[in-house]
């Protein structure tokens, strides 16, 4: 067992077993997990979204949610001000 592995819980096992399974890659696998969780806990709102500048899909911590990192956000700003 590699020492990443030794870190994860036992969640993240789970989930990184499934991923494999699955052929996905674990941070997709433990974000569609995290919206299984979210939906379980206000099935209302699912808060999923796309990034406006990578297109991936993220979860959202909030209802605005534009980018999925600072990266994909500091870009598009940069892309907006040089056009």
């Amino acid at each position: 067992m590699c020492y990443a592995s030794a870190m994860k819980s036992e969640t993240d096992l789970a989930i990184d077993q499934l991923a494999n399974m699955a052929g996905i890659p674990f941070a997709k696998a433990k974000a569609f997990h995290a919206l299984l969780v979210s939906t379980m806990i206000d099935p209302s709102e699912p808060r999923i979204y796309r990034c406006a500048k990578c297109d991936s899909v993220m979860l959202g911590r909030r209802s605005h949610a534009t980018y999925c990192s600072d990266r994909c956000r500091v870009a598009a700003s940069r892309e907006r001000r040089a056009a």
